[in-house]
């Protein structure tokens, strides 16, 4: 990765909440700073897994390591009050950034940097323990180390292999006639160089006679590298030709000759075009960010700007990302370097500094581009954000954890200089996260509609719908949705809400839709009319009904409260051997507001507004009995959406039933009985004993049920009238039940106990009352 100082004088650009992708982390440190009152400068930043921050900078006892927590706090339980001194391994250019942090998913950390000695510098590799103590185990107490004798190796980026080995990219300086080559180098996993890589460990691109460097490397998934950097020539001095190097290797540390025929893809958008960082997709293309700048000896020299370029797996040039290949970003008047490019789920972003010469006032500055390579004017004007500081000094890194920014550097602030941690939180992309169903008479929210929902109109007696779209952020330019299936619409919708069928404010249009099915897509956009850049579109399907109707019919008994069963066409209903019941018509589909119901042809034989509708009045659950002679009826029952009968009517149901009083139950009928009295035998039967039979005062009934259900025990006199209740209600099967006889109350003859069940058999037995 490129890190170059870059020193700041003043407040370029004020942030604007309504109009910047960027605004300070404020629950970070101090309205999203934080400064350390012992360290001058931070170098390098890296974030961990679960948020926390490291950061590195050289001194001159040697690289100092800090953790710091997600609230900006220094983590006391990292080295020694959150900082880890690494003695012996600095630099004699301490503001040097050829430092580097790699974190590893057990909590330990890599640094490569260098190490200056008397008479030769050396890469050194360390990895420090996770509460940045020197791992023993590594290396040699701790450190890796690299010497060549001619070339001093510039660190600037690691990279981990599935075998554990560790590769550390970077260019190497010739110290006599500082001609440098971008170089890979390869460590084993304990930390000692892995001389079967390239050339005793080095990879590096051969015969190379220009200036070459590296500043970031990717593994790809077969283990093939890839490095971005630059190829430079001072041989036109004063002017200078730069070419963008994006180099291939293999996993031995030998050029790829099937990457862009010889191993290395070039680009020279610009006179000095350069690479600095790189992202692999998973289609295998690969997305590099650099700067695009400089002219012609002869003509006016264009100050370096942001460059988002994209190669195919092969190495050459997709033609089909930005403008044929590559887009360029310039900051008016501003010169550009980029420090790393990122990909989120919907944009790219690249972070770099901008400055001019003439007021000496470089910035933060970020620049975001659609998947497709184009600026993305919903992430800011042009696709472009600032980052103001408040205080000189230089900017040195920055990363970016979910939708967070960190910056690091220096600034000078009183009493000096003193090192700095800044945090941002950046917008995402608008989106469409889902859809709301309205009602456009009360203009209030349904319910969120998800795919593959049915839509029933009786749910909402027949009202007026509306759709709204919902997005994030909650205001974006406009929003495009597209309605097909049984009706075809198309809305932009610029100001919220975002309705299929428009509105004012929040007073919805309203939409009869027609039933049928229909797909549904809505698109934000940054700006008005549908224009600007297009985030992320939700697409979904429904289907319309409009269904009102009843499920059914049920006996119920009147006195105990009780559901007997389930009525069907045909039933028969004996008064002699049923308790006092009504019949309850059953909500089916849709919110009924009423039920009509019809008996025979009294077509308005009773009207309900409440639940539950049944054939007698009722208070709740609160049933009445339904008086009724022998006869056959028909119940006719309309459900109605409004009250008393009126407003939508809904599907009529209706059942025929027979009413009879018989008193013949000793004789099981036969199953072509059209009184439909089901023989006991065709059921488990019901076990009764009375003792003692003959009784002369209270005898004792003893019963037990096949299966647990409703019953009715009464006595009746040998002509089948009732002349004592006994009991009525659930009845627990598997266990003997015993009820008291009141038969002392009785005069002398001949009685039946009559146990009625709600699955419709019917036991009697007779007894004899001396």
């Amino acid at each position: 990765m490129y890190k170059t100082v870059l020193f700041l004088f003043a407040i370029l650009v004020q942030l604007h909440a309504t109009s910047q992708p960027i605004q300070p982390n404020t629950s970070f440190g101090t309205n999203g700073f934080v400064y350390s009152a012992t360290h001058p400068r931070f170098n390098t930043i890296a974030v961990d897994k679960d948020g926390n921050i490291i950061t590195g900078h050289y001194t001159e006892e040697g690289i100092v390591i800090s953790r710091y927590l997600t609230d900006g706090k220094p983590d006391q339980s990292f080295g020694s009050s959150g900082s880890q001194l690494i003695p012996g391994a600095t630099s004699t250019i301490l503001s040097r950034e050829d430092l580097v942090l790699y974190l590893l998913e057990d909590g330990k950390i890599l640094v490569a940097g260098l190490q200056s000695g008397e008479s030769t510098d050396a890469l050194i590799l360390m990895r420090l323990q996770a509460n940045g103590a020197l791992d023993a185990s590594f290396g040699n107490g701790g450190t890796g180390k690299y010497v060549h004798p001619k070339y001093l190796f510039n660190p600037q980026s690691i990279v981990i292999e599935q075998s554990g080995k560790i590769i550390v990219g970077g260019y190497t300086t010739n110290i006599n006639d500082e001609i440098g080559r971008l170089s890979l180098i390869r460590f084993n996993a304990n930390g000692t160089l892995d001389l079967s890589f390239g050339e005793k460990g080095e990879a590096y691109v051969q015969g190379a006679t220009n200036d070459n460097r590296c500043y970031q490397v990717v593994l790809q998934p077969d283990g093939k590298i890839l490095m971005v950097g630059e190829a430079i020539s001072f041989r036109d001095w004063p002017g200078i030709r730069r070419i963008l190097h994006l180099v291939r290797y293999d996993p031995a540390g030998k050029m790829d000759s099937s990457f862009s025929d010889d191993g290395i893809a070039t680009l020279e958008a610009m006179p000095e075009t350069a690479g600095y960082a790189l992202q692999l997709q998973a289609d295998g293309k690969i997305v590099v960010a650099g700067t695009a700048g400089g002219g012609a000896i002869d003509e006016p020299r264009l100050d370096p700007a942001f460059l988002l370029a994209r190669f195919l797996p092969d190495g050459k040039l997709d033609n089909s990302f930005g403008n044929k290949g590559f887009t360029i970003t310039r900051f008016d008047n501003n010169w550009a370097l980029v420090s790393n490019v990122f990909q989120t789920k919907d944009r790219f972003i690249i972070t770099g500094k901008i400055g001019n010469f003439q007021t000496q006032g470089p910035s933060m500055a970020l620049a975001a581009y659609t998947l497709n390579g184009l600026p993305d004017a919903g992430f800011g004007p042009e696709g472009k954000a600032f980052i103001p500081f408040s205080h000189p000094g230089f900017v040195a890194d920055a990363t970016l954890f979910q939708n967070n920014l960190y910056v690091t550097g220096s600034l000078q602030k009183p009493p000096g200089l003193t090192a700095f941690i800044a945090a941002f939180k950046l917008d995402a992309a608008p989106t469409v996260g889902s859809f709301t169903l309205v009602d456009a008479t009360s203009d209030m929210p349904i319910k969120t509609i998800t795919n593959g929902m049915t839509i029933n109109l009786a749910d909402y007696k027949g009202r007026a719908i509306n759709i709204r779209a919902n997005t994030t952020p909650a205001k974006v330019g406009s929003v495009m949705m597209k309605l097909t299936g049984k009706q075809v619409h198309t809305q932009i919708e610029q100001l919220t809400p975002y309705a299929l069928f428009g509105g004012d404010g929040n007073n919805y249009n309203p939409w009869q839709p027609a039933v049928g099915s229909y797909s549904l897509s809505a698109t934000p956009y940054s700006e008005k009319g549908g224009m600007g850049v297009a985030g992320e579109q939700l697409d979904i399907s429904f289907n319309i009904i409009n269904d009102l109707s009843l499920s059914g019919f049920t006996l119920v008994h009147s006195g105990a409260d009780y559901d007997l069963r389930q009525l069907k066409n045909g039933d028969v209903i004996n008064l002699a051997t049923t308790p006092d019941f009504t019949i309850r018509i059953d909500s089916g589909k849709g919110l009924t507001g009423s039920v009509v119901i019809g008996l025979n042809n009294n077509t308005r034989y009773r009207t309900e507004n409440k639940p539950p509708y049944a054939l007698s009045t009722n208070t709740a659950s609160n049933y009445y009995r339904w008086y009724v002679l022998p006869g056959t009826y028909t119940i006719n029952a309309t459900p109605f959406s409004d009250r008393n009968g009126r407003g939508t009517a809904g599907n009529r149901r209706s059942i025929t039933i027979t009413i009879i009083n018989s008193t013949d139950v000793l004789t099981a009928a036969t199953p072509s009985n059209k009184l439909g009295v089901t023989s006991l035998q065709e059921k488990e039967k019901i076990t009764v004993q009375v003792h003692p039979n003959p009784a002369f005062q209270d005898a004792i009934l003893s019963y037990q049920l096949p299966r647990t259900q409703y019953v009715n025990i009464v006595i009746t006199d040998a002509l089948g009238k009732k002349v004592m209740d006994v009991f009525s209600g659930i009845t627990d099967s598997g266990m003997v039940h015993r009820k008291t006889l009141q038969s002392s109350r009785l005069t002398t003859g001949i009685y039946f106990v009559r146990i009625s069940t709600a699955d419709g058999q019917v036991h009697t037995h007779k007894i004899w009352k001396q």
